[in-house]
């Protein structure tokens, strides 16, 4: 099967979640034998994707979307977006270059389907497409967005917060609704769509890695915690303030010496200055190899308030059979057992003693570990990944496309 894969960002780059989900996914769908052709915004992370032999049919970047807006360029584009019907992400990736290359590839290429990555980039396919659209869902954003807003104590912030909301939800469903068939990460998400667009395909891919490239190294530093994730994504930036204001000292309170390093792109100055004023954290800045650090590491800990889809830091940390302390909406759509394979606490004491008990028992780190092991090995390797791409690319593909709904979907998206 010839497929467009059209995406915001090369799987090259730094967002690590959803990097390492299309990264997959490509590899999946190469190993099934498909020729994949990839058209992404080229965000300088590009040509390095090109240098992987082999790994795709075809490349071809376009124009990239504007920079990353900080400070008062941001809050004036958001501002502008405001009285429109559409959430700031969908104007923010709406690019007739884009939307050029795709009806350029579709008109030449004899694709016989096209998979797009997730809701900012639908408005720049046509509405109506000779082939069979599936909608790749990382996440559901109208959710991660609630949860932010019930931590959200600033007035201002709150009040743009529920009108992008219901902008983005109601964006969410329409494009749910113009795919022929959504691929969601787990059961959980699943079900979000299904009830957010009744009628529509949909079915589970999970979010998957190569479990055999992650190798256990052994019991690890003495008492050193891993946070991995971007502090530029804001779950992960709430995460962090939730961790050092509430969590950490209650663990250093027993433990003294405990150490946490976390990975992915730094945080503000201003951040750390507020967080972390003796600079007792390590911030390691984004590493283009995860695997060392979750080697060196004791435990890994997720302790998201804030989030949609699955956590990826989760299947790397229990593939190089390291025991991870979680929230439950960190863990959430994820088959792990609580108590077996991991750890869930939601509240801040609970989550310091599940931390400082495991510190404390190498037997019982190193037996949740090994479970945790066999669970990806058992639900998220690329074995699974190939299977669940199989069916979903099949129910794709069943019968003519439903074009009275997909135009009256593509109207209000």
């Amino acid at each position: 099967m010839k497929i467009l894969f059209a995406m915001i960002a090369p799987p090259c780059a730094p967002m690590h979640g959803q990097r390492l989900r299309n990264r997959a996914l490509l590899q999946a769908l190469q190993a099934e034998g498909h020729d994949v052709t990839l058209l992404t915004f080229d965000d300088g992370n590009a040509a390095a994707d090109t240098e992987l032999p082999g790994l795709y049919g075809g490349f071809c970047s376009v124009t990239p979307p504007a920079p990353a807006r900080q400070g008062w360029i941001d809050r004036m584009s958001r501002l502008l977006t405001l009285p429109t019907p559409l959430p700031h992400g969908a104007v923010k990736y709406r690019s007739r270059p884009m939307a050029s290359a795709i009806s350029w590839y579709l008109a030449a290429g004899g694709y016989d389907l096209v998979i797009c990555d997730d809701i900012y980039l639908i408005r720049n396919f046509p509405r109506r497409l000779p082939v069979p659209l599936v909608l790749n869902k990382h996440d559901f954003v109208h959710v991660i967005l609630r949860r932010y807003l019930a931590w959200e104590r600033n007035p201002a912030l709150s009040a743009y917060g529920w009108i992008e909301y219901t902008k983005l939800r109601r964006f969410e469903a329409r494009a749910c609704a113009m795919a022929d068939h959504v691929i969601a990460c787990s059961a959980l998400d699943a079900e979000i769509a299904a009830v957010l667009a009744p009628g529509i395909s949909v079915s589970v891919v999970p979010n998957s890695i190569d479990v055999d490239s992650y190798v256990p190294q052994g019991p690890g530093d003495k008492a050193t915690l891993l946070f991995t994730g971007s502090l530029e994504w804001h779950p992960n930036r709430d995460a962090m303030q939730y961790f050092l204001a509430e969590i950490l000292p209650r663990i250093r309170a027993k433990i003294p010496r405990i150490k946490l390093r976390v990975t992915g792109n730094r945080p503000s100055a201003r951040f750390i200055e507020r967080f972390d004023p003796e600079r007792k954290v390590e911030f390691t800045g984004w590493l283009p190899d995860i695997r060392p650090e979750i080697a060196r590491s004791t435990i890994g800990i997720v302790p998201l308030r804030i989030g949609s889809g699955t956590r990826l830091k989760i299947m790397e940390a229990a593939a190089m059979a390291r025991t991870v302390v979680s929230t439950s909406i960190g863990a959430e759509g994820l088959a792990f057992s609580d108590g077996r394979e991991i750890l869930l606490a939601d509240e801040p004491q609970a989550f310091a003693d599940a931390v400082v008990s495991l510190l404390a028992d190498q037997g019982r780190r190193e037996a949740l570990g090994a479970a945790a092991r066999r669970r990806v090995e058992a639900n998220y390797g690329i074995g699974a990944l190939r299977t669940a791409c199989r069916q979903a690319l099949a129910i794709a593909r069943r019968g003519p496309r439903p074009v009275e709904k997909i135009a009256a979907a593509a109207a209000g998206v």
